[in-house]
């Protein structure tokens, strides 16, 4: 009886979750562990995200140093985590929470803390990004760590 009791209770809480919330969840395992840039592609954006996959494979040292994670969703909800094909996340959900309808491409840096930093209608260039995140607090206390951690 109580594992009938407890099962309608969480049959019940998810339903209550919100396409938002359930794109929460989606990107959940990067929160507090990589920053992430979306690259949301519609049928016209993909030379954009194919520039945004450049700028990562031409830096690759630089991203995997400051936790940099690409995720690239396109028109056809084929989901790419650094280059490689993944179903874990609800592309759906996530063009709905960050508003990505009207866009024909649209790259979004989200920090450590899962707050967007920033938004484009183009590929970012490592040089925004790399400067951006560099100026973030958590980055600064990495860098320091780091030089603190060679000393040693």
């Amino acid at each position: 009886m109580k594992n009938s009791i407890s099962l309608i209770a969480i049959i019940i809480m998810a339903s209550f979750l919100t396409s938002n919330e359930v794109s929460a969840i989606d990107l959940s395992k990067f929160r507090w562990k990589n920053r992430v840039i979306i690259s949301f592609i519609s049928e016209n954006g993909y030379s954009e995200s194919y520039q945004q996959s450049k700028y990562r494979y031409l830096a690759l040292n630089d991203w995997n140093e400051r936790d940099l994670v690409l995720i690239e969703l396109s028109p056809k909800n084929i989901i790419k985590i650094n280059g490689v094909t993944n179903n874990s996340i609800n592309s759906d959900n996530l063009r709905n929470y960050f508003s990505v309808e009207n866009y024909s491409y649209l790259s979004i840096l989200l920090g450590k803390d899962g707050n967007e930093k920033l938004r484009s209608q183009k590929a970012i260039n490592n040089e925004t990004i790399f400067k951006l995140i560099d100026s973030m607090p958590m980055r600064k206390q990495e860098i320091k760590n780091q030089k603190f951690n060679l000393l040693k």
